[in-house]
């Protein structure tokens, strides 16, 4: 083999290093997001179904924070680069509750949550200091499908199901469970444990909450909860590179 093409098996070898490292990475702060987004979805099923607590919109800024911290931790490894997501993401109560108290509508109030947080995002992650990336990384992809998917379902929500939710109650639940379900599905092209969560959600949960609705609520807990082990176990186990 001449010199030149050794050269460039190795420039190749160099790339597909570079691929596999990048994927690593991307799968190592993906784990850590569904990690923290899982907790917060099975916190709040437990809170609303035992203790009667509503806490889904006081605790979802939090949860924001929380999951970009990853991001910032890697880059510094020190406890103030974390302070600027946090504030960011914090900055998101007052801003909805003057949205709310100015306009009293609940479709407003909805708006300005979803603009806030596609804002957030540009400004939180457009700061992160990750090694240069030769393509959109996948996390990437997935985590906006995500936001993408409740974004939309939350603006239809407010148009159509809010205003009556006595009423609707129970489409609201299937179908926010299918949104749940659907990302999770995608998310399984990281782990196959996310697909079959996934497919508990799309195909299980619906059948379950027909014929029960505590053990439908009961399911879909026990799923985020699993989704929030298994993102912490990867995380955990990527982070000591096994």
């Amino acid at each position: 083999m001449k010199r030149d093409e050794i050269k460039k098996v190795l420039e190749e070898i160099d790339v597909l290093l570079f691929l596999a490292k990048k994927g690593r990475e991307e799968a190592k702060h993906f784990f850590y997001q569904v990690a923290v987004w899982g907790t917060y979805v099975s916190l709040n099923m437990t809170l609303g179904m035992f203790f009667h607590f509503d806490l889904w919109f006081y605790t979802l800024f939090l949860a924001f924070a929380f999951s970009s911290i990853s991001f910032f931790w890697e880059s510094e490894k020190s406890a103030r680069a974390i302070v600027f997501p946090m504030v960011v993401w914090l900055l998101g109560y007052p801003v909805v509750f003057i949205t709310y108290f100015t306009t009293r509508s609940i479709l407003w109030t909805v708006a300005a949550t979803i603009l806030f947080i596609f804002v957030a995002s540009a400004i939180v992650y457009s700061r992160t200091r990750l090694p240069s990336q030769r393509r959109t990384p996948l996390a990437a992809v997935i985590g906006s499908t995500w936001g993408v998917l409740f974004g939309s379902f939350w603006l239809i929500a407010a148009l159509y199901l809010l205003p009556d939710l006595d009423r609707n109650a129970e489409i609201f639940q299937v179908w926010i469970s299918q949104m749940f379900g659907a990302g999770l599905f995608m998310s399984g092209v990281f782990h196959k444990v996310f697909f079959l969560l996934g497919l508990i959600m799309l195909f299980g949960f619906p059948v379950i909450y027909y014929f029960s609705r505590w053990w439908g609520l009961v399911t879909y807990d026990l799923v985020a909860l699993s989704m929030a082990v298994s993102g912490l176990v990867l995380y955990l186990r990527y982070d000591r590179g096994t």
